[in-house]
Formats: structure tokens, C-alpha cells, sequence
């Protein structure tokens, strides 16, 4: 396993030299787009935007998805 690779070790990840390293997560791309996720999903009538599931937990994996808890605004519906 060369410098650059990365285990998955208690939740923390390190390099090949037991070194640990920063991991760019879902929810920090989430938070650093908060401002457009907000503002496009008001556009199709959502009033709030939760973030829920493993993402929120921080427990997600790289294959895990993002999963979103929304409430709409009354008389929006799916198909808007």
C-alpha cells in the first residue's frame, strides 16, 4: 500500500504510515453547497432540508448515499 492509500480503521483513516489523515466527508461538501442545496430545493418548494441517515450519524462509507428529510410546502407535490 503506497503513502497515499488510506485503511478505514475505527472510523479514523490513516495513511500507510499509521498516519492519520483528513478525509473530506459527505457532509463537509454538504455544508460547504448549503447555501444552493437551500436555494434550489426552496425553488421546487421545500421549506426545510434535513440531512438524516448515515451522513448525519457519520457513519457513512464511500458507497453510502445521502439521504434527505424535506418538508414541502403545502400543495407542492412530487411532480412539481
Amino acid at each position: 500500500m503506497s503513502v497515499w492509500e488510506v485503511r478505514l480503521e475505527s472510523g479514523r483513516q490513516y495513511n500507510s504510515e499509521g498516519v492519520a489523515v483528513a478525509v473530506k466527508t459527505a457532509l463537509d461538501s454538504i455544508r460547504k453547497n448549503r447555501d444552493a442545496i437551500l436555494r434550489i430545493a426552496a425553488k421546487y418548494g421545500a421549506l426545510q432540508v434535513r440531512v438524516i441517515g448515515s451522513v448525519a450519524w457519520g457513519q457513512a462509507r464511500p458507497d453510502s448515499d445521502v439521504d434527505f428529510l424535506v418538508t414541502w410546502r403545502e400543495g407542492t407535490s412530487l411532480l412539481d
